[in-house]
Protein backbone atom coordinates (compact mmCIF):
# COMPACT_ATOMS: atom_id res chain seq x y z
CA UNK A 1 0.00 0.00 0.00
CA UNK A 2 1.37 3.17 -0.94
CA UNK A 3 2.00 6.05 1.21
CA UNK A 4 -0.36 8.32 -0.38
CA UNK A 5 -3.49 5.66 0.69
CA UNK A 6 -2.45 5.49 3.79
CA UNK A 7 -3.11 8.99 3.83
CA UNK A 8 -6.61 9.06 2.44
CA UNK A 9 -7.71 6.25 5.40
CA UNK A 10 -6.23 7.85 7.95
CA UNK A 11 -8.08 10.99 6.82
CA UNK A 12 -11.10 8.91 6.15
CA UNK A 13 -10.68 7.53 9.75
CA UNK A 14 -10.20 11.07 11.29
CA UNK A 15 -13.33 12.44 9.95
CA UNK A 16 -15.40 9.28 10.89
CA UNK A 17 -14.10 9.73 14.67
CA UNK A 18 -14.93 13.71 14.31
CA UNK A 19 -18.67 12.98 12.74
CA UNK A 20 -18.93 10.33 15.63
CA UNK A 21 -17.64 12.40 18.37
CA UNK A 22 -20.17 15.38 17.01
CA UNK A 23 -23.19 12.69 17.00
CA UNK A 24 -22.25 12.25 20.73
CA UNK A 25 -22.25 15.87 21.32
CA UNK A 26 -25.68 16.14 20.11
CA UNK A 27 -27.23 13.26 21.78
CA UNK A 28 -25.67 14.52 24.91
CA UNK A 29 -26.74 17.64 24.74
CA UNK A 30 -30.66 16.67 23.98
CA UNK A 31 -30.25 14.74 27.06
CA UNK A 32 -29.57 17.32 29.07
CA UNK A 33 -32.12 19.78 27.39
CA UNK A 34 -34.68 17.02 28.19
CA UNK A 35 -33.32 17.09 31.52
CA UNK A 36 -33.73 21.09 32.18
CA UNK A 37 -36.98 21.08 30.84
CA UNK A 38 -38.37 18.34 33.19
CA UNK A 39 -36.96 20.45 36.06
CA UNK A 40 -38.35 23.32 34.64
CA UNK A 41 -41.90 21.56 34.02
CA UNK A 42 -41.54 20.90 38.02
CA UNK A 43 -41.22 24.28 39.16
CA UNK A 44 -44.77 24.95 40.61
CA UNK A 45 -46.22 28.47 39.73
CA UNK A 46 -45.80 30.28 43.40
CA UNK A 47 -49.00 30.43 45.37
CA UNK A 48 -50.06 33.03 46.81
CA UNK A 49 -52.33 33.52 49.97
CA UNK A 50 -53.86 36.96 51.44
CA UNK A 51 -56.89 37.84 53.30
CA UNK A 52 -60.27 40.37 52.56
CA UNK A 53 -61.10 43.53 54.29
CA UNK A 54 -63.68 46.35 52.95
CA UNK A 55 -63.30 44.87 49.68
CA UNK A 56 -59.76 45.29 49.53
CA UNK A 57 -57.38 41.74 49.02
CA UNK A 58 -54.01 41.98 50.84
CA UNK A 59 -51.69 39.45 49.71
CA UNK A 60 -49.19 38.52 52.13
CA UNK A 61 -47.72 35.10 52.36
CA UNK A 62 -46.36 33.29 48.86
CA UNK A 63 -45.41 30.11 48.67
CA UNK A 64 -43.10 28.24 45.56
CA UNK A 65 -42.25 25.12 45.37
CA UNK A 66 -43.80 24.85 49.03
CA UNK A 67 -41.63 26.72 50.73
CA UNK A 68 -42.69 30.13 52.05
CA UNK A 69 -40.70 33.38 50.33
CA UNK A 70 -40.90 36.66 50.57
CA UNK A 71 -44.63 38.20 49.04
CA UNK A 72 -43.29 39.56 45.37
CA UNK A 73 -45.39 42.55 45.42
CA UNK A 74 -44.13 44.13 41.99
CA UNK A 75 -46.18 41.40 40.32
CA UNK A 76 -49.88 42.65 39.13
CA UNK A 77 -52.45 41.13 40.30
CA UNK A 78 -55.46 42.71 38.56
CA UNK A 79 -57.92 40.78 36.79
CA UNK A 80 -57.29 37.27 38.68
CA UNK A 81 -59.50 35.57 40.94
CA UNK A 82 -59.66 34.63 44.48
CA UNK A 83 -60.70 31.24 45.75
CA UNK A 84 -61.30 30.22 49.60
CA UNK A 85 -57.55 28.88 51.12
CA UNK A 86 -59.71 26.88 53.57
CA UNK A 87 -62.90 25.48 53.11
CA UNK A 88 -64.99 26.45 50.34
CA UNK A 89 -67.04 29.21 49.12
CA UNK A 90 -70.22 29.43 47.02
CA UNK A 91 -68.67 32.22 43.97
CA UNK A 92 -65.25 32.69 42.42
CA UNK A 93 -64.04 36.59 43.67
CA UNK A 94 -63.01 38.40 40.77
CA UNK A 95 -60.15 41.19 41.55
CA UNK A 96 -60.96 44.31 39.31
CA UNK A 97 -57.76 46.44 40.00
CA UNK A 98 -54.36 46.95 42.05
CA UNK A 99 -52.28 49.64 43.41
CA UNK A 100 -49.15 49.51 45.09
CA UNK A 101 -48.49 51.08 48.39
CA UNK A 102 -46.04 52.44 51.10
CA UNK A 103 -47.24 51.67 54.19
CA UNK A 104 -46.81 54.68 56.35
CA UNK A 105 -45.01 53.12 59.49
CA UNK A 106 -43.30 50.58 58.15
CA UNK A 107 -42.19 52.21 54.73
CA UNK A 108 -42.19 48.51 53.27
CA UNK A 109 -44.31 48.37 49.78
CA UNK A 110 -47.22 46.49 49.51
CA UNK A 111 -50.08 46.01 47.11
CA UNK A 112 -53.89 45.71 47.56
CA UNK A 113 -56.49 44.40 45.09
CA UNK A 114 -59.76 45.31 44.80
CA UNK A 115 -62.56 43.00 44.59
CA UNK A 116 -66.16 43.02 43.13
CA UNK A 117 -67.79 41.85 46.74
CA UNK A 118 -67.94 43.44 50.29
CA UNK A 119 -66.33 40.43 52.68
CA UNK A 120 -64.99 41.39 56.15
CA UNK A 121 -64.04 37.90 58.11
CA UNK A 122 -61.20 37.90 60.23
CA UNK A 123 -60.92 34.17 59.79
CA UNK A 124 -61.13 33.41 55.95
CA UNK A 125 -57.57 34.07 53.71
CA UNK A 126 -57.84 33.63 50.26
CA UNK A 127 -55.62 32.51 47.32
CA UNK A 128 -55.03 33.53 43.98
CA UNK A 129 -55.61 30.18 42.07
CA UNK A 130 -57.52 28.67 39.18
CA UNK A 131 -57.79 25.52 39.87
CA UNK A 132 -60.55 25.95 42.51
CA UNK A 133 -59.06 23.55 45.21
CA UNK A 134 -58.56 24.29 48.64
CA UNK A 135 -55.79 23.64 51.15
CA UNK A 136 -56.01 21.64 53.84
CA UNK A 137 -56.33 23.38 57.61
CA UNK A 138 -57.26 21.99 61.15
CA UNK A 139 -57.98 22.73 64.48
CA UNK A 140 -55.64 21.37 67.42
CA UNK A 141 -56.25 22.76 70.89
CA UNK A 142 -52.71 21.18 71.88
CA UNK A 143 -51.03 22.94 69.37
CA UNK A 144 -53.22 26.08 69.38
CA UNK A 145 -52.41 26.04 73.44
CA UNK A 146 -48.31 25.04 73.17
CA UNK A 147 -48.22 28.69 70.69
CA UNK A 148 -49.85 30.77 73.12
CA UNK A 149 -47.82 29.59 76.07
CA UNK A 150 -44.50 30.52 73.39
CA UNK A 151 -46.81 33.96 72.22
CA UNK A 152 -47.34 35.16 75.99
CA UNK A 153 -43.36 35.20 76.75
CA UNK A 154 -42.72 36.92 73.14
CA UNK A 155 -41.23 39.84 73.10
CA UNK A 156 -44.40 41.41 70.70
CA UNK A 157 -46.99 38.63 71.74
CA UNK A 158 -46.82 39.21 75.48
CA UNK A 159 -48.32 42.57 74.22
CA UNK A 160 -51.54 40.11 73.33
CA UNK A 161 -51.82 37.40 76.22
CA UNK A 162 -50.92 37.58 79.75
CA UNK A 163 -48.89 34.54 80.96
CA UNK A 164 -51.57 34.06 83.57
CA UNK A 165 -54.06 32.86 80.84
CA UNK A 166 -52.42 30.32 79.47
CA UNK A 167 -54.11 27.56 81.48
CA UNK A 168 -57.90 29.10 80.36
CA UNK A 169 -60.01 27.60 77.88
CA UNK A 170 -59.02 28.86 74.33
CA UNK A 171 -62.12 30.82 74.21
CA UNK A 172 -61.27 32.55 77.03
CA UNK A 173 -57.81 33.33 75.83
CA UNK A 174 -59.23 34.65 72.47
CA UNK A 175 -61.91 36.95 74.06
CA UNK A 176 -59.48 38.84 76.47
CA UNK A 177 -56.29 38.99 73.96
CA UNK A 178 -58.24 39.49 70.55
CA UNK A 179 -56.47 37.27 68.97
CA UNK A 180 -58.74 35.33 66.44
CA UNK A 181 -56.70 31.53 65.23
CA UNK A 182 -58.24 30.35 61.89
CA UNK A 183 -56.31 27.03 62.52
CA UNK A 184 -53.24 24.83 62.01
CA UNK A 185 -51.26 23.90 58.61
CA UNK A 186 -48.62 22.65 56.97
CA UNK A 187 -48.74 23.89 54.34
CA UNK A 188 -44.96 23.70 52.90
CA UNK A 189 -44.97 19.79 54.48
CA UNK A 190 -41.67 20.18 56.25
CA UNK A 191 -43.46 18.39 59.70
CA UNK A 192 -44.10 21.89 61.02
CA UNK A 193 -47.16 23.13 61.60
CA UNK A 194 -48.36 26.93 61.04
CA UNK A 195 -50.28 28.82 62.54
CA UNK A 196 -52.65 31.82 61.25
CA UNK A 197 -53.98 34.44 63.06
CA UNK A 198 -55.48 38.39 63.24
CA UNK A 199 -55.17 40.31 66.02
CA UNK A 200 -56.71 43.39 67.01
CA UNK A 201 -54.36 46.60 68.09
CA UNK A 202 -55.66 49.51 70.16
CA UNK A 203 -57.12 52.18 67.55
CA UNK A 204 -59.04 49.45 65.89
CA UNK A 205 -56.85 48.16 63.29
CA UNK A 206 -56.48 44.12 62.54
CA UNK A 207 -53.61 42.52 61.21
CA UNK A 208 -52.86 39.03 59.82
CA UNK A 209 -49.71 36.90 60.72
CA UNK A 210 -48.45 33.00 59.90
CA UNK A 211 -46.44 31.87 62.58
CA UNK A 212 -44.36 28.51 62.00
CA UNK A 213 -42.88 26.03 64.23
CA UNK A 214 -38.83 25.71 65.26
CA UNK A 215 -36.80 22.82 65.47
CA UNK A 216 -36.65 23.94 69.02
CA UNK A 217 -39.88 22.57 70.93
CA UNK A 218 -42.49 25.18 72.57
CA UNK A 219 -40.80 27.95 70.15
CA UNK A 220 -42.18 29.50 66.54
CA UNK A 221 -40.99 31.76 64.24
CA UNK A 222 -43.05 34.16 62.40
CA UNK A 223 -43.28 33.73 58.91
CA UNK A 224 -45.67 36.75 57.59
CA UNK A 225 -47.12 39.10 59.37
CA UNK A 226 -49.59 42.55 57.52
CA UNK A 227 -51.24 44.96 58.93
CA UNK A 228 -52.35 48.13 56.33
CA UNK A 229 -51.02 51.55 57.86
CA UNK A 230 -50.58 50.30 61.37
CA UNK A 231 -48.88 51.90 63.92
Amino acid sequence: MSVIQNSTITVRNTLKDKILTRKISIIALGIIIGLLSCEQKQTHDPTIIGYIQDSLFHPFVQLQNNEYVKYDYTQSIAGKTLNPTFGTYSRTINILSDFEYEDLYSDDTARVGYIDTLINNRSAYYMLSNKGTSLQMGYDIEIIHDFYRFFSTDKWGKHFIDAEWIDQPIDSIEFKSDLRIAGVTDIDEDGSHEIWLSYLLMWGEIGHAVYEETEQPGTWKSVANHCMNCD
